[in-house]
């Protein structure tokens, strides 16, 4: 049986090791989740937010403790994990407001939505907790029941998770290999998947599940571009763009990772930026209050963004930023910022996703070149545009290909707007009531 270990990515101690589990050892696990579905999905919507509700409060009384893992097992810094935690408490508390709405949904004149079964989480471990909680609470006020696949160093926030729900026989975890997970992906006993990660193993998530006929959400990559056009409140983007790119060292989905700048801003903004940049920025020990920036998560993923830099044949005169650190502990990456103007459209860094501190800068002479400079990649999860200017406003909004558009502020999950991504991004759609949806069935009644 293979095994792996948590690694601590600021000490790069082992915190722990653990071995992966089999199919045959998940097959009890499923069991007990479909006798618990069979108890949950007739269960009334008010028992329903009382479970979800209780959890919303143990998330609360734990948060703290909560945060410290997420910090210690990938590198977060301890504040923007106590963010983490709280979101997912507003999340639970969302869902609990807005039950009535989906139970309404669940019951139209043509016919009944019902929950599918078990559905499967595959899950990232940039959010641990997070992920988890907003695929997991919409599954749940259906009606489902949820299987989560952690990442490998984040298990221990699942484990948590599992621990406050434990007698609810609605909610566990596994630690399959990638050969067992495409297997439980095949078993009858799972009804969907939730799938959040790469591209490559989201065609892969999304292969065996059609050919299984099994609906699948996937949130996969995205290179959003960060616009700012020449009236906007260049103060005010600068401020959102520092934390758009820089949050989490990078390593988020939705991250701003191209930034358009109009021709008659374009200096300004990147001093700006490179200003505020340098003011945000403080690379230590996650667990200080102090910290805003933390290790890479894992040194695969530090090599890995190394790589790219290296294939990307950027030249020290094009690195208008490098943040200067005496402390190189653990998996540091410098955050940097590139001019990328006289880069071609197929640099390595335009075209593939950069999860980590890489912010490229480019220029636009017109709102007609800046929408096509946006669309010129693979991906399509967010975009974020800053202008007063409606008619632009309008014309990026119908034109930009993406699955969420953020006018004058950053790209984020919003609880009730439903999130998904086009092109190579992603299929299928969460939260929001529609998010809610993706795991249930349309039984038409004819009378």
């Amino acid at each position: 049986m293979s095994s792996f270990s948590i690694i601590n990515p600021y000490t790069n101690k082992i915190i722990e090791s653990r071995t992966n589990e089999s199919l045959s050892e998940i097959e009890n696990k499923l069991k007990r989740l479909n006798e618990g579905f069979q108890e949950w999905r007739f269960e009334p919507m008010e028992y329903r937010k009382t479970i979800i509700n209780r959890l919303s409060n143990a998330l609360n009384k734990n948060k703290d403790s909560i945060a410290s893992v997420i910090s210690s097992d990938m590198g977060k810094p301890i504040t923007q994990a106590k963010k983490e935690v709280e979101k997912c408490i507003q999340c639970c508390n969302h869902f609990i407001k807005i039950a009535p709405k989906i139970e309404a949904r669940l019951t139209e004149e043509m016919g009944l939505r019902e929950p599918l079964g078990i559905i499967l989480g595959i899950m990232p471990w940039n959010f641990p907790l997070w992920q988890i909680i907003r695929y997991m609470i919409p599954c749940w006020i259906t009606g489902n029941t949820c299987l989560v696949k952690p990442a490998f160093n984040t298990v221990r926030i699942a484990d948590i998770l599992n621990d406050l729900v434990k007698d609810t026989r609605i909610f566990d975890t596994c630690m399959p290999t990638n050969p067992v997970t495409e297997e439980l992906i095949q078993h009858p006993k799972i009804a969907g998947v939730s799938f959040t990660g790469s591209v490559q193993a989201g065609k892969i998530v999304g292969g065996i599940s059609a050919q299984y006929l099994k609906p699948c959400v996937l949130e996969l990559g995205g290179s959003d571009p960060f616009i700012v056009f020449n009236d906007a409140d260049l103060n005010q983007a600068m401020e959102h763009a520092v934390h758009a790119r820089f949050s989490n060292a990078g390593q988020v989905c939705i991250a701003a990772k191209r930034f358009l700048f109009d021709n008659i801003i374009f200096d300004s903004a990147v001093e700006l930026f490179k200003e505020k940049t340098n003011e945000f920025i403080h690379y230590n020990d996650p667990s200080l209050s102090s910290t805003t920036l933390g290790p890479m998560a894992r040194i695969d993923i530090k090599n890995n963004l190394t790589t790219q830099l290296n294939r990307a044949n950027i030249s020290n005169e094009q690195i208008i930023y490098e943040y200067q650190s005496n402390n190189k502990q653990g998996n540091f990456f410098p955050p940097m910022i590139i001019d990328g103007r006289s880069l071609p459209s197929n640099n390595v860094l335009y075209q593939e996703e950069t999860f980590g501190p890489i912010a490229i800068c480019d220029s636009f002479a017109s709102p007609e070149e800046a929408i096509q400079k946006a669309n010129d990649t693979v991906f399509g999860l967010g975009t974020s545009i800053w202008t007063k200017n409606k008619k632009i406003i309008s014309d990026c909004t119908l034109n930009i290909e993406c699955g969420t558009m953020a006018i004058n502020s950053n790209v984020h999950s919003n609880f009730n707007v439903p999130f998904g991504g086009r092109k190579q991004s992603g299929l299928g759609l969460e939260l929001g009531i529609e998010g809610a949806l993706s795991f249930t069935g349309f039984k038409a009644i004819l009378k």
